[in-house]
């Protein structure tokens, strides 16, 4: 691991916009970069990018979920976090309704589909489309402890189960081209990692991680070549092998992961640290720290090895 001198960049006033207050249940970019979608409450919004003003907004449910865009830019998935029970007074079975929504971009009509499970069950937690464009959720189930991944088909509304394992709450990251996913499931203390491919479903694992809880930060390079997951920071390649250990050179690191991403020329990985305000910059051919951003107007921070 290499320790370069790291200039701290702040950013001027305004150059970092706040879209919204309280957390949202999940974010998403239009394919072009110029719009930022927001779930919040039962509506999505649409931002703009740069100025960071709210230009549309739809109510589309009740408690939305993950989202995602499809390769077109025409749809946005949603996931419905609110689960309805059936009443079945003619029967003891007991069976609930849950959710997705498929809303159209252009025209803002919104498309609910449904599937029923035991009444128990949970929602649909994550989604993404897949380069078909039909949709990869994970959905787990609340007394088997395992998260099945299913896929919805929007022209005929059938929901298929594709896989299962010892998981919960399954976390989707997906390439631009949406080819290949990764999903890390939370409450579990191994932090296992998966890769999923559009095509052949699960094709790499890693199930004994031991660095801890996932926590949804994570992040797959644009030609799948390389992973990161949050917890713990460790760096995979597209095998989910393991290269290196950023928590290693980093540990402060380690606790605060907040958001990753790789830049588009796969150079750089962003790592957000929520409790600094800052997003810390790895130059990935080396994996050196080669930058450091904060807003203006915070206090002084340090670094993660202690650098002012």
């Amino acid at each position: 691991m290499i320790y370069n001198e790291v200039m701290t960049i702040i950013q001027p006033q305004g150059a970092i916009v706040d879209l919204e207050t309280g957390p949202p249940g999940d974010i998403a970019f239009s394919i072009d970069s110029k719009t930022v979608y927001v779930a919040k409450g039962g509506t999505i919004g649409a931002y703009d990018a740069v100025t960071g003003i709210e230009e549309q907004s739809w109510t589309i449910g009740t408690q939305l979920g993950g989202i995602d865009v499809s390769l077109d830019g025409k749809y946005l998935v949603a996931t419905e976090l609110q689960v309805d029970p059936v009443n079945q007074p003619d029967t003891s079975e007991s069976i609930s309704d849950i959710h997705v929504y498929r809303l159209d971009l252009e025209t803002g009509v919104s498309t609910k589909f449904t599937t029923q499970v035991e009444v128990y069950a949970n929602p649909f937690f994550d989604v993404s489309f897949m380069p078909d464009g039909k949709a990869l959720l994970t959905h787990p189930h609340i007394y088997a402890f395992t998260d099945t991944l299913t896929t919805l088909n929007f022209e005929t509304g059938i929901f298929s189960a594709v896989g299962q394992d010892e998981k919960v709450y399954g976390q989707l990251s997906s390439t631009p081209d949406k080819s290949h996913f990764i999903m890390t499931p939370a409450n579990h203390s191994g932090g296992p990692v998966f890769l999923y491919t559009a095509e052949s479903g699960i094709t790499a694992e890693n199930r004994f991680v031991l660095r801890g809880n996932n926590n949804g930060a994570q992040a797959i390079s644009p030609s799948g070549d390389m992973v990161v997951q949050g917890v713990g920071l460790n760096v995979y390649d597209g095998d989910l092998q393991l290269l290196t250990n950023l928590a290693d050179a980093f540990p402060r690191l380690a606790f605060n992961v907040a958001g990753l991403a790789f830049s588009p020329d796969e150079d750089r990985l962003y790592l957000l640290d929520d409790k600094a305000d800052s997003i810390y910059v790895f130059r990935t051919s080396d994996w050196s720290l080669i930058d450091s951003i904060r807003r203006a107007g915070r206090s002084k921070i340090s670094t993660p090895w202690g650098m002012p």
